[in-house]
């Protein structure tokens, strides 16, 4: 009798307007099941959902729609103008995240589960991945996407930028780094190594010594489907 194949988690992070939907997009197209961290923060400040209370208690009553709902654009504009404002928002939404996000994975009985969060580190739910992937993009390409697709004035798309940490930081702890601001045919200078947490186990190590970019679906969704076991 053959043992049930073992769950794997892939982590899929990246800054704002990176391209992390369209990897994690691609990747449910391929049949495995994902969460997007993102949708799970705006669900937990609706109407008698835990962060709900705490959210307006933090930034005001005056953040309540007609209808009661928390208005994202009055929400988003106080916290990225503002870091300890940001913080103070993810101290409460995170915790809330996170238990959701792990909710999810353990019912699914899938053996590929994608979860896609901007704030995969800062939340801790990396601990919860097998492997990180990091979505990248330069900060032009970011910074076209969020006032083409997202209508933010420039001033604002570049407030939205600036207020994350630095890419850097997030590709300095990948497995695997996938470039959206390339097609597969477009040459990027650079380290394009995917590089592993600190002394990774040989096991751990990328399956192929460079970085994938939008263009390469098929590579993507091999390596995704063969995850080494790095947390076990």
């Amino acid at each position: 009798m053959e043992s049930p194949r073992q769950k794997r988690v892939l982590g899929i992070t990246g800054n704002i307007a990176s391209g992390k939907s369209y990897v994690r997009q691609y990747l449910e197209n391929g049949g495995a099941v994902t969460v997007d961290a993102d949708l799970l923060a705006q669900e937990t400040y609706l109407p008698g959902n835990p962060a709900y209370q705490p959210v307006l208690e933090a930034f005001g009553s005056d953040l309540k729609m007609p209808d009661g709902q928390i208005s994202r654009g009055k929400l988003g504009r106080i916290v990225f103008r503002d870091a300890d404002a940001l913080a103070q928002l993810e101290k409460i939404i995170h915790p809330i995240v996170r238990e959701r996000a792990r909710q999810i994975i353990e019912d699914s009985d899938a053996t590929l589960v994608v979860l896609e969060a901007i704030k995969l580190f800062e939340s801790a739910m990396d601990q919860d991945c097998n492997q990180i992937w990091v979505v990248d993009a330069d900060e032009k390409t970011r910074l076209e996407r969020l006032m083409t697709t997202r209508g933010l004035e420039e001033k604002e798309a570049w407030r939205r930028i600036q207020s994350q940490p630095p890419q850097a930081e997030k590709i300095a702890r990948a497995h695997r780094v996938i470039h959206t601001d390339h097609d597969r045919r477009g040459n990027r200078r650079g380290d394009s190594r995917g590089r592993g947490y600190g002394r990774q186990s040989e096991a751990c190590a990328p399956a192929r010594d460079r970085t994938l970019h939008a263009g390469d679906q098929a590579g993507a969704r091999g390596n995704a489907g063969h995850l080494p076991s790095c947390r076990d």
